[in-house]
């Protein structure tokens, strides 16, 4: 069996595991938590949820920091050599917003979610 065989056939399998377990994953599993043994009511998923929302608000705030810096060193660098291409400035500040609005985006669709 070749190696892209392999992977696909495993990969279907898990997706297929995956899709008959979640209907007995959503019934509402005690996970301990705040309200000591068997009082709390938190979700099965709700920890994955709020892993992704820390990482989304990390992310957002990293990539904006260095977008700034680097639109800064972009911007100095083609003043000092006169050479700003305008289709460089278009795409540098279209991915940027991308970036940007990427975790934001995350973040509400994840805010849906529970």
């Amino acid at each position: 069996m070749k190696i892209k065989s392999f992977i696909g056939a495993v990969t279907s399998n898990v997706l297929l595991s995956i899709m008959l377990a979640e209907q007995a994953l959503a019934q509402g599993v005690d996970l301990g938590g705040e309200g000591g043994a068997g009082g709390s009511d938190k979700k099965w998923y709700s920890w994955i949820v709020d892993g992704l929302n820390l990482i989304s608000e990390g992310v957002g705030a990293i990539v904006a920091v260095f977008l700034g810096l680097g639109l800064m060193v972009w911007g100095g660098w083609g003043a000092l050599t006169g050479k700003m291409d305008p289709k460089d400035a278009f795409i540098r500040v279209i991915g940027g917003i991308i970036s940007v609005a990427g975790p934001l985006i995350a973040d509400g669709l994840l805010s849906f979610i529970e």
